[in-house]
């Protein structure tokens, strides 16, 4: 009677999304997030701070070095559900009922989903929409497109965050030869 059509909806879901993509996502959004927030804080380095307390010193980057490995994989985990899970499952929704290539679907699901916090940010905590949604959509397109690639690979859980350790090092890496010849520069 209505079995049937819970099963087939079971189906639909499970066909939308599955475990695989959620590691792909979150290994890349904690391969990204050091890179984020690293030009995060070049960005406030030459801002005036009269009248502010210290920013922590030495104790603070030691609590960020003993900390922030065992922080990644949550953060990495709540950006995935947030931005990267929307975007997976209507690009797909998009892809099965409109027909086209996937990554393009996943880029432009990952593109409306930034646009759609940055919406609700705007409205809620007056932050600036343009602004917000590019670095949602920053945040947000590598994982989309890179979930579909690692889905086809045959790599452990373990291989696969080997490869974010070293693509966060890569990332970090690229922001600091960017940003010291920038910040130099003024």
């Amino acid at each position: 009677m209505g079995w049937e059509n819970m099963r087939a909806r079971g189906r639909t879901a499970r066909g939308l999304w599955d475990t695989g993509d959620l590691t792909a996502a979150i290994a890349v959004h904690a391969a990204q997030l050091p890179a984020a927030g690293l030009v995060s804080w070049l960005t406030t380095v030459g801002r005036d701070r009269s009248g502010s307390d210290d920013d922590g010193g030495p104790f603070g980057f030691l609590c960020l070095l003993v900390f922030a490995p065992l922080l990644l994989p949550l953060l990495g985990m709540l950006v995935s559900v947030v931005l990267t899970l929307p975007a997976v499952v209507s690009a797909r929704l998009a892809g099965r009922r409109l027909g086209g290539p996937d990554p393009a679907w996943r880029l432009a699901g990952a593109v409306a989903t930034a646009a759609g916090w940055a919406a609700v940010t705007t409205a809620l905590w007056h932050w600036p929409f343009a602004t917000t949604a590019a670095v949602l959509t920053a945040l947000g397109v590598l994982p989309a497109l890179v979930s579909a690639y690692v889905r086809t690979r045959p790599w452990t859980t373990w291989g696969l965050w080997w490869r974010s350790s070293l693509g966060c090092a890569g990332l970090v890496l690229l922001v600091l030869a960017a940003a010291i010849p920038a910040t130099v520069i003024g």
